[in-house]
């Protein structure tokens, strides 16, 4: 992969746009798609969202807290928060610049200012995922008053997934974050598997400031790329987890970790010394997941690329 695609690839995301990288590996083409931050913007800052702040930000979520209360609106109590926003939510919104890779869950006080918020986000770009919390008979009711009173669209209204959450029955703030959590979970690996790109979370910042930090063209200078193409049974990172690592070892990103890793990064090295790409099968069955305390076994095959 030449250093200039990666320059492109990093310039894209900068500007809050897709960027593909095609695979051509020795048994298929494949794409690594990178999106922009996929941000989890929280719009109320009660309890629930105080627990989904603290699940979604160890996700890869790039969490967003909005209220307009000075008290709830703070780092003290949100701090995996990127960015906490002590605005009205109308207001909040507009700042914001939504747009289409943006996950939202209204979680408004009361649900109080639900029907603003809805109204608000009706306008603009349409984020990937929109959810509310609220009974079914409530919501009801809500969504035939925007729409009567409103004009909102019924196809807008159909995007809103309520009641927010997958149905495990959840009762406490904690449970019902869980909740939330695992339908956005499935909401992102939809996307990729509809799409037919490699599931993937966000880009990894860390990978680009490594590769691109790279000023001569030294013996360690060299940096190989490693994604994960394909996957099969219990393994410790998803296809498309990418890593980068120089002759010494040392890299930024990671493929799972673990002597499943170590084997990646013995294979790389020759991909450094040989400058030919090649596809490596890493099996964590047996042995292997023995060391690694898992479950069960599994196996991995990992694209090795170096860059020039």
């Amino acid at each position: 992969m030449r250093i200039d695609e990666i320059q492109k690839i990093y310039n894209r995301l900068r500007q809050n746009q897709e960027a593909d990288w095609v695979i051509q590996t020795d048994e298929k083409t494949v794409i690594r798609r990178f999106i922009p931050h996929q941000r989890l913007i929280l719009l109320g800052g009660g309890h629930i969202a105080g627990a989904l702040c603290h699940f979604a930000a160890r996700l890869d979520f790039d969490v967003t807290v909005v209220d307009d209360r000075p008290d709830f609106a703070n780092a003290q109590r949100f701090p995996d928060a990127s960015r906490i926003v002590c605005d009205g939510f109308v207001s909040a919104i507009r700042k914001l610049e939504i747009s289409e890779y943006d996950y939202v869950a209204i979680l408004t006080r009361g649900h109080r200012w639900d029907k603003e918020c809805l109204l608000q986000l009706s306008k603009g770009i349409r984020p990937y995922y929109i959810g509310q919390v609220g009974s079914r008979r409530r919501v009801q009711e809500l969504f035939r008053l925007l729409r009567e009173e409103e004009g909102v669209s019924p196809a807008f209204l159909e995007q809103v997934c309520t009641p927010i959450g997958l149905d495990i029955g959840a009762q406490t703030p904690q449970e019902i974050a869980v909740a939330i959590l695992a339908e956005l979970i499935q909401k992102r690996n939809r996307r990729s598997k509809e799409e037919q790109f490699l599931v993937q979370t966000n880009y990894e910042e860390a990978i680009f400031q490594d590769l691109l930090s790279v000023t001569d063209h030294a013996e360690l200078g060299k940096r190989v790329i490693a994604v994960i193409v394909d996957t099969k049974g219990s393994v410790p990172a998803r296809t498309g987890s990418v890593m980068c690592c120089n002759l010494l070892g040392r890299t930024a990103g990671t493929v799972g970790g673990g002597c499943g890793e170590n084997a990646v990064l013995t294979e790389a090295r020759e991909v450094l010394q040989s400058g030919k790409p090649k596809l490596v099968s890493v099996d964590m069955t047996g042995d292997i997941s023995e060391d690694d305390g898992m479950v069960c076994g599994g196996s991995m095959k990992v694209w090795l690329e170096p860059v020039i």
